[in-house]
């Protein structure tokens, strides 16, 4: 990391990236799994635009986001900058935290042995350079504002994350 990181900085450069970003249509926003265990999650999240989380999230202390596992690709490319932004200025308050940086591993820690998820490759793949700088910033940005704290399952979760695969963006 290069200087401080502001979140205003952060929030910015994720929103620019994502900016151009279509919103999926109804049908295409839950892959399988998340038909089966999330089925109420297509209402909450349809028709919704990502940039309103923050005010959604000062309102409510609450949001719409779902677990990213239930998302199809196309919906994860564009509920992304929500989920990173919730993150970044809400960390103690979020309840997803952990598994949106869990999200964002290359390899899956959970096993005595560390297996490539596929899943998560394929949509990294489909990001561009723009997004893939603005998912690194982020977490650069949680290293150097929650450092202390290591409230993540896996202490290591963001640097883990930074060497399996972000730190070349």
């Amino acid at each position: 990391m290069n200087g401080r990181i502001t979140f205003e900085h952060l929030a910015e450069t994720i929103s620019a990236a994502f900016a151009e970003v279509k919103r999926p249509e109804p049908d295409r926003i839950l892959n399988e799994y998340g038909k089966v265990e999330c089925p109420n999650a297509r209402s909450f999240l349809e028709g919704w635009d990502w940039r309103n989380v923050i005010d959604e999230f000062e309102r409510e202390r609450t949001t719409r986001l779902v677990d990213m596992l239930a998302l199809s690709d196309e919906a994860w490319i564009y509920y992304l900058p929500a989920y990173l932004i919730v993150t970044a200025k809400y960390y103690y308050e979020y309840n997803y935290c952990d598994n949106v940086i869990w999200g964002l591993l290359l390899y899956d820690m959970g096993t005595e042995k560390a297996y490539l998820n596929k899943d998560n490759m394929r949509r990294f793949e489909m990001l561009s350079p723009n997004q893939k700088h603005a998912v690194r910033l982020f977490l650069e940005y949680m290293i150097q504002e929650y450092r202390p704290e290591m409230k993540w399952i896996h202490p290591s979760s963001p640097w883990m994350a930074l060497a399996q695969y972000w730190k070349k963006f």
